[in-house]
């Protein structure tokens, strides 16, 4: 990131100076206040990380690590697999605050590449809204204040799982999963009409989801 982050800055700033999108329309106003931010974050990257230390873990966490600071709890959790196999959460039970990092990412989901598991993923956020706080600091995004969108993530997964297992089940290839599934009504929801939204769900939502569920899937019949 730290050799991209200059270069997603420049191609941006073309693409302003230009008055074109990813896609080579005319840009709109969401996107172009999009490629600013983007713009920004990209900058302060460059700038900031190389002098970022990365201290190694010194401690594990299997299911739970209890830290007391005065009166204050901290509970850090390992509630189950998701983004990735080693998502932890950060509850304050006291305050009821929950930091869940990429397990849950706004507006759109963010599904990984081979670390992702679309199986476990949806009983990881029934764990997370098991602990009955309002207030999910997610990964990406503002602070979500219900859970409604950690349901319609979970639904997500879970009705992709169920139609990749049918896919599978007819003998489709990966390539023929990936042009036969079609989360529509999904899409519909999470994007709306935002063309910014319909590029972040078609290269981290739509493509990795089927592709890391039909990978899980066929590791289970193998």
């Amino acid at each position: 990131m730290i050799d991209i982050a200059p270069q997603m800055s420049k191609l941006l700033r073309d693409l302003l100076d230009k008055g074109k999108s990813f896609g080579g329309w005319t840009i709109t106003d969401e996107e172009r206040q999009s490629y600013q931010n983007d713009i920004r974050i990209a900058d302060r990257y460059a700038i900031e990380m190389p002098s970022v230390p990365l201290p190694k873990p010194d401690r594990f966490v299997k299911d739970k690590l209890i830290l007391q600071r005065g009166d204050r709890k901290i509970e850090i959790l390992h509630l189950g697999g998701g983004h990735t196999p080693s998502d932890l959460v950060v509850y304050l039970p006291k305050e009821k605050i929950v930091a869940v990092g990429d397990l849950v990412v706004y507006p759109v989901p963010l599904v990984g590449g081979p670390q992702s598991s679309i199986q476990a993923w949806p009983e990881t956020l029934n764990r997370v809204m098991a602990l009955k706080t309002t207030n999910i600091l997610p990964g990406h995004g503002p602070v979500l204040l219900n859970r409604s969108y950690l349901v319609k993530m979970r639904d997500l997964f879970a009705e992709a799982l169920k139609m990749t297992r049918v896919a599978l089940g007819g003998g489709a290839s990966l390539e023929e999963a990936q042009k036969r599934i079609v989360l529509a009504s999904f899409e519909k929801s999470f994007c709306g009409e935002s063309k910014v939204r319909k590029v972040l769900w078609d290269n981290y939502v739509r493509v990795p989801t089927i592709a890391a569920a039909y990978r899980e899937l066929t590791a289970k019949h193998l």
